[in-house]
């Protein structure tokens, strides 16, 4: 099913917006892909501060390698930065199949190149099978974005957004998916 928008909405946009609207995600903005920062550092927190590292499919080092992700932004000229407000685990949960929702209804309106990388590690499974040595079951597992490389406070930053550190949240903060567009 084809989502209606107005004349001077941009579609992409407003398939995001339409699907993500239902659930209170109101804020999404068009990026071009020359404008993400894909960072060797941005490894160094995942390893060297992160629980989930070496836990999850979804994170280094089993997740793409910031060499393979800037190869695969240079095959993309746009994408979609999406923003939600979370104040629990069980909010950033839903928003990362929300994310999935969005790049399935971008890839039904003929955007097929559509392809969603969501904050944090995948939550799906109680034990992930890296850590039994066995495939992933999950078959909606996508990257976490930090884990490829992306320097997403770079990206907030260039669309005006302040991202809080873990000293400044309270209750709620900002989560932040990118989806690949075109």
């Amino acid at each position: 099913m084809k989502i209606p928008y107005t004349h001077h909405e941009d579609p992409e946009l407003a398939i995001v917006l339409g699907v993500g609207k239902e659930h209170g995600i109101d804020e999404a903005m068009i990026t071009y892909t020359s404008k993400i920062d894909v960072k060797d550092w941005v490894l160094l927190k995942c390893k060297y501060g992160c629980g989930n590292y070496g836990k999850s499919y979804s994170c280094p080092p089993n997740s793409i390698p910031t060499e393979e992700m800037r190869k695969i932004m240079r095959e993309y000229k746009r994408a979609i930065f999406v923003v939600s407000k979370t104040k629990s685990p069980e909010d950033q949960k839903k928003f990362k199949k929300i994310l999935l929702d969005m790049e399935k209804e971008l890839i039904k309106n003929e955007f097929y190149k559509a392809f969603a990388l969501v904050p944090c590690a995948c939550d799906r499974c109680e034990i992930c099978g890296t850590i039994e040595g066995r495939p992933c079951s999950n078959k909606d597992n996508r990257p976490c974005i930090e884990g490829t490389g992306i320097d997403i406070f770079s990206l907030a930053k260039k669309h005006k957004k302040n991202i809080q550190t873990l000293k400044q949240m309270k209750e709620a903060s900002e989560s932040y998916g990118l989806i690949l567009l075109d």
